[in-house]
């Protein structure tokens, strides 16, 4: 049973449509007739009429089983209408016998095969499936307001719910046209149809369609509102049976109904004389009926004002209420975002008087430690003073051992004790040299008291050199732990040189782990600073490496290199550097061998 009445059915009350039996043929329309008396509906029917119209009327062929029931039928007539059966017995009454249908004529599919009777069902049910979709319109308004989805290849399309609640100016009206547009076989859309719907005129199907027994007429539209289902009256066949079963919806109230009153028969407008007593005669049946309409209106105007105005008390009582409720559920929450805050706070408030407590106990001790603390500064800045001036004194020193002067009328050429070393490049095989005469013993001899001026810097200024010098006076070597051993094979195809390359290339593969490679275990990394045989060019690699450990020193105490080629210019410029300064340069102290202190 529907829960609103139909005065308030509204369209904020629809939620969906769907359509049933689409079909784009249009109904046939009644052949064209003569405007007569014979076809007025309220004609009487007598029974000479009745009896020329069945005379005259023309009936299907009968197979062999309906000319046998219709033999037994007249069998059965003309024995009732002597009292006695056709053999003469006394005939027994009997209840009416049931007409039964006739069967429709499928003998054409009986001889075709299974594949065209497939063929055939599916082009049957094709022809019945179409492309669909609805707008919703205002009464009198092309602009559509709701366009659905398209539903494909359906006889029965069944569309998404919508809500139209919050439409302004339209969720209120109970007038709405809905208009439904189809297409085959993917052409263009058309207008199938148009109607303009009454919602309180609707008829109450059910809960839902599963319980609904009775068919649609075709492109029939079913609505689907908050309390069921309904549509309209024409898109039911049966329904005078519908309305009088269980399904139909009782009425809810009692509705005053005006007496009945007689119209006018045919046969007193037949008696009419002329046209001015026809137009008389109208008139005064309109104005009775405007009387009667008008006295009904006024009659149950205050009932409908009445229940107008309680339904929109309740809907704003409702309003008050839900609006309240979310009001109490906001002041709920602010109350308890309040209570957490004030928590939180009392926290942290807790927090800052314990760090005040710890902040006012620890600045006690501060003045204490700002004491020690420029104690602590003005001692490392001794520190560094008497750092530096050892750095100078131990520089002058290493000048004063290892003097290293320059050549007269040769530029950039040095000698370091009296034993001249010349510049790398000269030991490249492209340049031509036009220096000071050498020899390869002296070279080396230079070379070594390079080695050891700088192990010495090495271990003063605390730096670690990447390649380590071994000296050991005119055959000194130097140690190469990080260079690859494609880079230190030099591309020379003479047998020593590949048998090194060899031994390299084992090496490196050997050295998998994460420690550096060490003289010891890798002999073919230590190369000498002095000539050897037909290995020249490990003899250049090494003042490479030479050059770039004085590279490093001058690096690390600020010194900018010009050219690394140049070695005992680069390793002057160094130590002038380094025992550069001002004030006096302090004295060496004078120390002690602990072994021979008697108070070890």
């Amino acid at each position: 049973m529907s829960r609103f009445l139909p005065s308030n059915r509204k369209i904020r009350h629809l939620h969906g449509i769907s359509l049933r039996n689409l079909a784009l043929a249009k109904l046939s329309q009644p052949r064209g007739q003569a405007i007569d008396d014979e076809y007025i509906p309220t004609t009487l029917s007598s029974p000479s009429k009745i009896l020329a119209q069945r005379e005259g009327r023309l009936g299907h062929s009968q197979s062999f089983a309906d000319l046998k029931s219709s033999a037994i039928e007249e069998e059965g007539l003309e024995g009732s209408a002597n009292g006695n059966a056709a053999n003469g017995s006394p005939q027994k009454v009997k209840g009416k016998r049931r007409q039964t249908l006739r069967r429709r004529s499928t003998l054409s599919w009986s001889h075709e095969t299974p594949e065209n009777r497939q063929r055939l069902l599916q082009e049957a049910v094709a022809d019945r499936r179409l492309d669909s979709f609805f707008t919703l319109h205002r009464a009198g308004d092309n602009e559509p307001l709701y366009i659905s989805e398209v539903k494909h290849k359906s006889m029965n399309a069944d569309f998404q719910h919508f809500d139209l609640s919050t439409v302004k100016g339209f969720s209120r009206l109970d007038h709405v046209t809905v208009k439904v547009w189809a297409t085959k076989n993917g052409g263009q859309f058309g207008q199938l149809l148009e109607t303009d719907v009454n919602l309180p005129s609707l008829v109450w199907l059910g809960k839902n369609l599963e319980d609904f027994e009775l068919s649609f007429a075709k492109n029939a539209i079913v609505f689907h509102m908050s309390d069921g289902v309904y549509t309209l009256m024409d898109y039911i066949p049966n329904i005078q049976s519908f309305l009088s079963s269980n399904l139909a919806q009782p009425p809810a109230r009692r509705v005053a109904t005006l007496p009945l009153q007689e119209t006018s028969s045919f046969d007193a407008l037949m008696k009419l004389k002329d046209l001015a007593e026809c137009i008389d005669d109208a008139i005064n049946t309109q104005a009775s009926i405007c009387t009667q309409i008008e006295t009904f209106i006024q009659k149950s105007q205050s009932q409908t004002a009445t229940v107008e105005a309680l339904a929109l008390r309740d809907s704003a009582a409702q309003k008050t209420r839900n609006a309240a409720n979310k009001e109490r559920r906001e002041v709920e929450g602010l109350r308890e975002e309040k209570t957490r805050r004030l928590k939180s706070l009392e926290s942290r408030r807790t927090d800052i008087a314990a760090q005040r407590v710890a902040q006012d106990v620890a600045g006690l001790g501060l003045k204490d430690e700002q004491i020690t603390f420029e104690r602590i500064k003005q001692e490392q800045e001794r520190i560094r003073y008497e750092r530096t001036g050892q750095f100078r004194r131990v520089a002058q020193e290493l000048l004063n051992v290892f003097p290293i002067e320059p050549i007269e009328d040769h530029f950039l050429c040095f000698k370091i004790n009296d034993l001249y070393l010349p510049n790398a490049q000269v030991f490249e095989d492209e340049i031509t040299y036009n220096g000071p005469p050498m020899d390869a013993d002296t070279t080396a001899a230079a070379l070594g008291f390079v080695a050891q001026v700088v192990v010495r810097l090495e271990l003063y200024l605390g730096i670690a050199l990447p390649y380590e010098p071994f000296p050991c006076g005119s055959t000194s070597t130097i140690f190469d732990p990080l260079s690859p051993a494609k880079e230190l094979g030099l591309g020379s195809s003479s047998g020593s040189v590949n048998g090194w390359n060899r031994m390299m290339a084992e090496g490196s593969a050997k050295n998998t782990g994460l420690t550096l490679p060490t003289p010891e275990s890798h002999p073919f990394r230590l190369f000498p600073l002095y000539r050897h045989g037909s290995q020249s060019k490990r003899f250049r690699w090494a003042i490479y490496l030479l050059n770039k450990d004085i590279e490093e020193l001058m690096q690390h105490s600020g010194c900018k290199v010009i050219d690394p080629r140049t070695t005992l210019a680069n390793l002057k410029y160094l130590l002038s550097v380094l025992a550069s300064g001002q004030g006096e340069m302090p004295r060496r102290k004078i120390g002690i061998v602990k072994g021979l202190d008697a108070r070890s």
